[in-house]
């Protein structure tokens, strides 16, 4: 008898592409009211303008961490 072969695995989908937004070629955030700067200049919804107005309004403050993460993945936040 022969041995069963199995078929190929069909390959997954391609993960769409994100549209860029512009944010992307802005200049890294060195601090807080950069990147709130950056999103409020970008026009975000009006949910996020929101959040950027309660974290003015509270003095919150981004740690490096946050701000190194805020600089590679702006370019992903959505803007109407």
């Amino acid at each position: 008898t022969t041995p069963l072969r199995k078929a190929a695995p069909t390959p997954a989908p391609s993960t769409p592409q994100q549209p860029a937004t512009g944010l992307e070629q802005t200049p890294d955030a060195t601090s807080t009211q950069e990147a709130l700067d950056q999103l409020g200049e970008a026009g975000v919804s009006p949910e996020v303008q929101g959040l950027l107005k309660a974290a003015q309004s509270s003095g919150y403050q981004l740690t490096p961490d946050q701000l190194r993460l805020f600089n590679d993945n702006k370019g992903l936040i959505p803007l109407p």
